[in-house]
């Protein structure tokens, strides 16, 4: 746990605890009706009477160790088996008790928050400080499990199997669980062509390891294929069921159903359906130059691009540690922009894999990515081809198919023999011949590395053989862009200034 969240942890414990002390173990719990993120209204007593035990996660959207439970997914897997997702033995609460924060916390969009809690929550998130109040709440996050005599106690930030544990043995309320129970989950294809080869997540929340699963794939409600799962899924862990290789179109919808889990039908019907959203891949020169943009803990985190074989072509980091703390953090390389500059091949199609060696992805300090975010950019000579801030909570992610290559799209094979551009390198002035089309005005512009704009300038119309004279004084040594449109005509060029 980094030292930032540490203290904000330990300043807000001694807020809050000094104003209440936390509801004893073996009270009452004390009973509440509110309103979810979906607009259903739950009442605490209701699940009680129905022999449930309800395990409720208070905690606040800016608080560290919170977000790391709540990244965990363990309430998640709780709801997807034990809760009415699966064997509806168990519900689950998140609330968010601190009155300070607001809808757009929750979100991920406000100013007083580590991310989106709502996205991908299968449970009741409840937005009211009144709940932790009732509960007397000494400090961020408390779990508390409420068995069905209606009787709360703390439980602690537990995994999975310790929380069915523990209900087992202090609720006198047996967990069974459901058999071949599992979830198909939603998914992207990007394409670097005209086929597409369909990839579906399963995730197993029943009891029994899922041997073998069969999946249907619809395109427009029409059945188009089927592909089946063999290997060995145990709870809590996920296997890939992929298809064969097929004309994709962006323009239709594609579903996937989950017809069987080891022969029988799933135990829970309502988690057996899934999206594919087919996109195109972003088309990219092949001259590109990648921006990595990274938190205060620098050290820890790196990227590659990987070509259709899965090898690494490129890649950057792990940066350099700061001495700020004893995680590294701070530093020359903390909280700014690496950059570097690579060829990529023609005719290609590349993925993107980022890695945080400590598992919390980048969340802390000042991002300087678009909107203040971190991640990875991927810029050309025409601007921005990529862009991607995966947030907190990972240890390794990726994206496939984000970009493809063309034969036609390379600098080299864009421009043009009536584009000159000398002496190449340029130290402080530089030649840039060309030929103009008269037909509407000539500009041109310089982009550097990242895809900004740096020298911007029209020449009105002109006609013929043109020599403009290039004062690159101003200009930092590295790569730069021109780009010429005159007319119907646009060159491109790729220049060096050193100093």
């Amino acid at each position: 746990m980094k030292q930032r969240i540490l203290n904000i942890f330990i300043l807000n414990f001694f807020i809050i605890g000094s104003l209440s002390s936390q509801i004893a173990d073996g009270s009452v719990a004390p009973n509440f009706t509110a309103t979810d993120q979906f607009g259903n209204t739950h009442t605490l007593s209701d699940y009680i009477n129905q022999g449930k035990t309800v395990i409720i996660d208070v905690s606040a959207t800016w608080c560290g160790p919170c977000w790391s439970y709540h990244q965990s997914h363990t309430l998640a897997d709780i709801y997807n088996a034990y809760g009415p997702n699966g064997s509806d033995e168990i519900m689950v609460f998140f609330v968010e008790g601190d009155g300070s924060t607001n809808t757009a916390d929750l979100n991920g969009t406000g100013n007083n928050t580590l991310g989106d809690w709502i996205t991908g929550t299968p449970y009741p998130v409840i937005d009211d400080a009144s709940i932790a109040s009732s509960y007397q709440i000494g400090y961020f996050p408390t779990i508390f499990r409420v068995c069905p005599d209606g009787l709360v106690y703390e439980e602690g930030q537990s995994s999975v199997n310790m929380l069915v544990s523990s209900i087992s043995s202090n609720c006198s309320q047996s967990i069974q669980g459901a058999s071949d129970h599992g979830k198909i989950n939603d998914t992207e294809l990007a394409l670097c062509t005209a086929n597409g080869t369909p990839e579906f997540s399963i995730s197993n929340y029943g009891t029994n390891h899922i041997l073998s699963a069969t999946v249907t794939l619809n395109e427009n409600g029409t059945a188009i294929g089927t592909a089946n799962f063999s290997g060995n899924i145990s709870q809590f862990s996920s296997g890939t069921v992929s298809f064969n290789a097929m004309p994709m179109n962006t323009s239709v919808t594609y579903t996937a159903t989950l017809d069987n889990i080891n022969g029988n039908t799933p135990a829970n019907m309502t988690m057996t359906n899934a999206t594919l959203t087919a996109t195109t891949a972003n088309p990219s020169l092949t001259d590109v130059t990648v921006n990595f943009f990274t938190d205060n803990y620098p050290s820890e985190t790196s990227w590659e691009i990987l070509n259709s074989s899965l090898v690494v072509v490129a890649s950057g980091g792990p940066y350099t540690p700061g001495t700020a703390d004893q995680w590294g953090g701070g530093g020359p390389d903390a909280n700014t922009t690496m950059t570097s500059t690579h060829v990529l091949s023609p005719n290609e199609c590349y993925s993107v894999r980022l890695m945080d060696s400590y598992g919390d992805g980048q969340q802390y300090g000042v991002g300087t990515g678009p909107n203040g975010g971190f991640g990875i950019q991927i810029t050309d000579a025409n601007g921005e081809v990529y862009n991607w801030d995966p947030g907190a909570g990972w240890s390794v992610v990726a994206e496939e198919g984000v970009l493809s290559t063309n034969p036609s799209t390379s600098i080299e094979e864009l421009s043009n023999k009536v584009l000159t551009v000398y002496p190449n390198p340029i130290n402080e002035y530089a030649n840039i011949e060309f030929i103009a089309d008269n037909s509407s005005a000539t500009r041109i512009e310089i982009l550097n590395s990242i895809g900004q704009t740096v020298f911007n300038k029209s020449l009105g119309i002109v006609e013929g053989e043109q020599v403009f004279n290039l004062d690159a004084s101003n200009l930092s040594s590295g790569y730069y862009f021109i780009q010429v449109r005159s007319g119907k005509n646009i060159y491109n060029s790729r220049i060096t200034v050193n100093k």
